[in-house]
């Protein structure tokens, strides 16, 4: 660390502090004891077929988190708003990497009937802390960020980009 460089901390990594990282492992932890309780069967279909769409998924989830961590200057004093790399395709990147492939991919690597659908319930939480966010960079940009939201969707990239 250079002198007078501001410590990194997980938050500034993963986006989610270690409270966000510990509540989405007591969730997983919590659907797995349900699932052995309720003797809930693992997934159907062909383990093979589940391990290749979690080795899909968990790697996409990796490309895109990477990609967000080279776009993304650690520095909390930095006050840019950064649009380029993959955040030309979507707001909140780290997110979209957790929640539609890292996290369904442990549930399918694992597989987890209710990881799986725990997974789905979490969505709603990680818009919930997207929302949160997204009101801060409002209040720290005003409409420069107001007009990339406009532009970028917040976690599912378009298929067709929109001109700016």
């Amino acid at each position: 660390m250079h002198k007078g460089a501001d410590p990194v901390r997980i938050r500034d990594v993963t986006g989610v502090g270690p409270l966000g990282a510990i509540t989405c492992a007591l969730l997983f932890w919590a659907a797995r004891a349900l699932e052995q309780s309720l003797r809930v069967g693992a997934l159907r279909g062909s383990p093979l077929l589940h391990y290749l769409v979690a080795s899909v998924l968990l790697a996409l989830g990796a490309i895109v988190f990477w990609a967000s961590l080279r776009d993304m200057p650690l520095s909390k004093h930095s006050r840019t708003l950064v649009t380029t790399g993959i955040y030309t395709y979507v707001r909140h990147p780290r997110y979209s990497a957790a929640a539609l492939c890292v996290y369904p991919g442990i549930a399918l690597l694992i597989h987890s009937t209710l990881c799986l659908v725990s997974t789905a319930l979490a969505l709603p939480l990680f818009m919930a802390v997207a929302s949160l966010e997204d009101a801060k960079l409002v209040r720290i940009f005003g409409e420069e960020y107001l007009d990339y939201m406009r532009a970028t969707p917040g976690f599912i990239p378009r298929l067709r980009r929109s001109r700016r």
